[in-house]
Protein backbone atom coordinates (compact mmCIF):
# COMPACT_ATOMS: atom_id res chain seq x y z
CA UNK A 1 0.00 0.00 0.00
CA UNK A 2 1.24 3.63 -1.15
CA UNK A 3 1.60 6.11 1.32
CA UNK A 4 -1.09 8.59 1.89
CA UNK A 5 -0.65 12.22 -0.04
CA UNK A 6 1.28 14.34 1.60
CA UNK A 7 1.57 18.35 1.80
CA UNK A 8 4.60 20.31 2.41
CA UNK A 9 4.08 23.66 3.59
CA UNK A 10 7.75 24.44 2.91
CA UNK A 11 7.70 23.58 -0.99
CA UNK A 12 3.80 24.34 -0.91
CA UNK A 13 3.36 20.87 -3.22
CA UNK A 14 1.47 18.01 -2.60
CA UNK A 15 3.28 14.52 -2.75
CA UNK A 16 1.09 11.67 -4.05
CA UNK A 17 1.68 8.04 -5.79
CA UNK A 18 -0.35 6.91 -8.42
CA UNK A 19 -0.21 3.37 -9.97
CA UNK A 20 0.82 3.44 -13.90
CA UNK A 21 0.61 0.02 -15.27
CA UNK A 22 1.54 -1.89 -12.02
CA UNK A 23 4.25 0.98 -11.62
CA UNK A 24 4.00 2.73 -8.07
CA UNK A 25 5.27 6.25 -9.50
CA UNK A 26 5.57 9.30 -7.48
CA UNK A 27 4.35 12.97 -8.38
CA UNK A 28 3.76 16.37 -7.02
CA UNK A 29 1.66 19.08 -7.17
CA UNK A 30 1.94 22.32 -6.83
CA UNK A 31 -0.36 24.67 -4.87
CA UNK A 32 0.25 27.36 -7.69
CA UNK A 33 -0.65 25.01 -10.39
CA UNK A 34 -3.86 24.10 -8.52
CA UNK A 35 -5.00 27.54 -8.25
CA UNK A 36 -4.14 28.86 -11.78
CA UNK A 37 -6.07 26.11 -12.79
CA UNK A 38 -9.13 25.69 -10.38
CA UNK A 39 -9.01 29.45 -9.43
CA UNK A 40 -10.74 30.49 -6.55
CA UNK A 41 -12.64 26.67 -6.73
CA UNK A 42 -9.35 25.70 -5.93
CA UNK A 43 -10.20 25.57 -2.15
CA UNK A 44 -7.72 26.27 0.86
CA UNK A 45 -6.83 22.01 1.12
CA UNK A 46 -4.42 20.86 -1.36
CA UNK A 47 -4.67 17.46 0.11
CA UNK A 48 -8.88 17.95 0.22
CA UNK A 49 -8.79 19.19 -3.38
CA UNK A 50 -6.52 16.12 -4.35
CA UNK A 51 -9.16 13.67 -3.07
CA UNK A 52 -12.08 15.70 -4.19
CA UNK A 53 -10.55 15.27 -7.92
CA UNK A 54 -8.36 12.41 -7.54
CA UNK A 55 -9.44 10.78 -10.75
CA UNK A 56 -8.59 13.59 -12.81
CA UNK A 57 -5.11 14.11 -11.29
CA UNK A 58 -4.47 10.40 -11.62
CA UNK A 59 -5.02 10.37 -14.96
CA UNK A 60 -3.05 13.43 -15.63
CA UNK A 61 0.07 11.99 -14.00
CA UNK A 62 -0.74 8.80 -16.13
CA UNK A 63 -0.62 10.71 -19.43
CA UNK A 64 2.34 12.47 -18.16
CA UNK A 65 4.52 9.01 -17.27
CA UNK A 66 3.56 7.23 -20.10
CA UNK A 67 4.62 10.20 -22.30
CA UNK A 68 7.83 11.01 -20.62
CA UNK A 69 9.03 8.02 -18.55
CA UNK A 70 10.28 10.10 -16.02
CA UNK A 71 9.84 10.14 -12.51
CA UNK A 72 9.01 11.95 -10.43
CA UNK A 73 6.18 13.12 -11.89
CA UNK A 74 6.00 17.34 -11.65
CA UNK A 75 2.09 18.64 -12.49
CA UNK A 76 2.34 21.49 -14.61
CA UNK A 77 -1.04 23.37 -15.60
CA UNK A 78 -1.13 22.39 -18.91
CA UNK A 79 -1.54 18.56 -17.81
CA UNK A 80 -4.18 19.05 -15.92
CA UNK A 81 -6.65 20.46 -18.90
Amino acid sequence: MTAAPCFNPLTGSLSFHVSVHGRDVLAYLSDAAWRAFYGDAAGDDLSDCYRRHQPTIDRAVARRFVATGREPVVLRVTDLQ
